[in-house]
């Protein structure tokens, strides 16, 4: 049988409503099985013995009024000796019945005792379910845990393989990873740091020269408001020599120039492009950041654009 003991985790007894260890099987109140099943049959074994013992007082007392009845034949008989044969033989017989009816009571109380057995073992069994029951819910709760947390660790490796294959939007979520102090918050760190290396290095390299006209961009013609949407319209690869003849072509204004850099610097999907954005619009802000000063570099051009004209 379950003894309760003291422990924070507890739940009511479903009949008194006392509170008693979460794993007790029996009511330390009320000495209720917490399984309605075993309280049901408990409850019939009593009442057949109940009955059991109701029907033994009930032959006993008619025993008893037998017993009066055979003395009174015993006592007739010495009255009447024609009638002394039959007396004594009902009476004989009344003794058998007696006899047999102490026989049946005797039964009874064996049949009892081996029904209150097969009670107990029931309720052994039942604390040895009940054991094996709250130990599989911790197991599942334990690889709920241990899904929940690999789960996290594939968001985080998506995360930063998009943003090594210059998904800007991958990045800024890996940023907020760490101002939320993620748990992983140093492997992310590390990652960052990596692509943050990649990005500087991508700066370091030579100009090329790229024929536009194959990708049908008219680039000394083409009008400023247009030069944005040209830019998922050409191979990753040249994006930054894109850009970069945009700076260079002095046939746009400085202010067209700038505006169109804090549109890439904002707007890209591509995260070289708002990173070199950035070192554009540093040439006037003088900030010395990467992408990771993006907010920097938008409060500049919004205080400042004002002092730019159209030449």
């Amino acid at each position: 049988m379950a003894i309760e003991e003291d422990d924070d985790s507890c739940k009511k007894c479903i009949y008194c409503y006392s509170d008693m260890h979460h794993s007790a099987s029996v009511c330390r109140s009320c000495g209720k099985y917490q399984n309605k099943i075993i309280n049901y049959i408990e409850n019939i074994g009593h009442i057949i013995a109940f009955v059991m013992l109701f029907i033994a007082y009930f032959q006993l007392q008619e025993a008893k009024q037998e017993r009066v009845l055979a003395k009174q034949a015993y006592d007739a008989a010495n009255a009447s000796n024609e009638k002394s044969i039959e007396l004594s033989n009902s009476v004989k017989n009344i003794f058998n019945d007696i006899e047999n009816q102490r026989n049946s009571i005797s039964n009874l109380s064996n049949e009892s005792k081996i029904y209150f057995d097969v009670i107990k073992t029931v309720s052994d069994k039942s604390e040895i379910i009940d054991t094996k029951i709250n130990t599989i819910d911790d197991n599942i709760k334990n690889s709920y845990e241990r899904v929940k947390e690999l789960n996290e660790i594939i968001d985080i490796y998506i995360a930063i393989t998009k943003a090594k294959s210059d998904d800007k939007d991958s990045f800024f979520r890996l940023l907020q990873m760490i101002d939320e102090n993620h748990q992983y918050k140093n492997m992310i760190d590390g990652a960052i740091g990596q692509i943050i290396y990649d990005l500087s290095s991508s700066g370091l390299r030579l100009s090329r020269k790229i024929d536009w006209k194959k990708y049908n961009i008219d680039i000394d013609n083409l009008k400023p408001e247009d030069a944005f949407s040209y830019i998922n319209k050409i191979p990753q690869i040249y994006v930054l020599d894109f850009l970069e003849d945009i700076w260079k072509n002095e046939k746009f204004s400085k202010l067209d120039r700038l505006d169109f850099f804090y549109e890439v610097m904002n707007n890209a999907k591509s995260l070289r492009a708002s990173n070199f954005a950035c070192g554009i619009i540093n040439y006037e802000a003088k900030i010395n950041k990467n992408i990771l000063g993006l907010k920097d570099y938008n409060d500049w051009w919004i205080n400042n654009r004002s002092s730019y004209t159209i030449n």
